[in-house]
């Protein structure tokens, strides 16, 4: 089995790319949501963040990711790190009959996280455009969306140090397209490997 990690920047399609490659019955480890499933469900990772993190709770004892620094995300995250990998562990083993399987995590690279995997693919989309689709979809304003865009590592940084790239905005390549040759070349991969 190939291990394949999918990432992408804000708002540059990752869910619509993911639900494609599901769409054609590959296997998808959604990692973003399995973080905020332990940061705000788990009860071991609460009592521990709680004593590590205690600035960042509010009220009801609800880990609030809007006050977090860039510092203290790193150090939540580097406490569910180990849980997160076992999770999809066993999501592997339950897919064992597939040719490949995608991690979908949108902090691939900040995490070093691209170096556990076969191939990288990541999914691209003008800034100009995520930060549009980022105003329709929130009531951001723009100076808020600014700084989640500017604290995001490059695009160009990320697709040069991907196996592949989707490009998803108006004039692109037709992104199931993409999907299918991304999928194509990666079973020949797989099965050049076998023989």
């Amino acid at each position: 089995m190939l291990k394949v990690a999918l990432t992408g920047n804000r708002y540059s399609g990752k869910s619509k790319v993911s639900s494609m490659f599901n769409g054609i019955s590959i296997p998808v480890f959604d990692a973003d949501t399995c973080i905020r499933f332990l940061l705000h469900h788990n009860f071991e990772f609460t009592i521990r963040l709680k004593k590590e993190l205690p600035g960042f709770f509010d009220d009801s004892s609800t880990l609030d990711e809007r006050k977090m620094n860039t510092a203290a995300f790193d150090k939540a995250l580097s406490i569910i790190e180990d849980e997160l990998f076992n999770l999809f562990n066993k999501f592997c083993k339950k897919n064992s009959e597939a040719i490949y399987v995608i991690f979908q995590s949108s902090i691939l690279f900040e995490r070093n996280w691209n170096e556990k995997f076969d191939f990288i693919i990541t999914v691209h989309a003008p800034v100009h455009d995520r930060i549009e689709r980022c105003r329709k979809l929130t009531n951001y304003d723009y100076i808020k969306i600014y700084d989640l865009v500017n604290s995001e590592i490059l695009d160009e940084v990320r697709n040069q140090s991907s196996d592949f790239t989707i490009p998803n905005y108006d004039g692109s390549k037709d992104v199931f397209k993409s999907v299918n040759e991304i999928d194509s070349k990666l079973i020949d991969h797989f099965l050049s490997k076998k023989i």
